[in-house]
């Protein structure tokens, strides 16, 4: 699982926004956003039950811990705050 994990990430460690503008970053596209944001949140989220359904086996403190040291600050940042 962590070499998956650390592949997934350097997929989304290029910077943020796209360094050529016909191209967009990974984050962007709506399938891929929500794949990362499931990763971090540790599973599905249930509307009927407002809550996560925790994904059996994965552990979405270390794949946030990778995240932060593979992804970085400055990506993270610009995901946040010149996204789309």
């Amino acid at each position: 699982k962590a070499a998956a994990s650390r592949s997934l990430l350097k997929v989304i460690s290029t910077s943020y926004p796209s360094a050529d503008p016909s191209l967009q970053h990974p984050i962007d596209l709506p399938h891929t956003s929500r794949l990362y944001k499931t990763l971090l949140q540790g599973g599905h989220f249930n509307h009927a039950t407002k809550s996560v359904e925790p994904a059996p086996g994965w552990d979405a403190g270390a794949f946030a811990k990778e995240f932060t040291e593979i992804v970085g600050k400055d990506v993270t940042i610009g995901m946040c705050t010149l996204g789309e």
